[in-house]
């Protein structure tokens, strides 16, 4: 194996890491922060967390003794994003009417975009 394919399969593995680790806290975490009524805390958490994550990327070099540390940031960065999100949805139904809720969260998915 080259050494861009083992590069490429350790980042598909951390992605990998991070979508199992999404599917397993994302549902569990949205139900606690969805009963105690703390979508807003949840996701200044992620969004923080994401932040933070963001930069520490700033101290990777392309390197090979700094790629783990890397594909660590992004994919913990991921999980923390995915549960920022899925509280940002769940208090659409808190800050629209069924008429807007499309263009509301349209308007959320429009600025994290840019």
């Amino acid at each position: 194996m080259s050494a861009i394919a083992g590069l490429t399969s350790g980042l598909g593995l951390g992605s990998t890491i991070a979508a199992l680790a999404v599917l397993l806290l994302a549902p569990a975490l949205g139900q606690r922060a969805d009963a105690a009524g703390r979508q807003k805390l949840w996701l200044g958490i992620g969004t923080g967390a994401l932040v933070l994550c963001m930069l520490g990327l700033w101290f990777v070099e392309p390197v090979p003794s700094l790629f783990w540390l890397g594909v660590t940031l992004i994919s913990v960065g991921t999980v923390f994003s995915e549960i920022a999100v899925v509280n940002s949805n769940a208090m659409l139904i808190g800050i629209a009417t069924p008429k807007t809720v499309g263009r509301i969260s349209g308007l959320g998915w429009g600025r994290a975009v840019l």
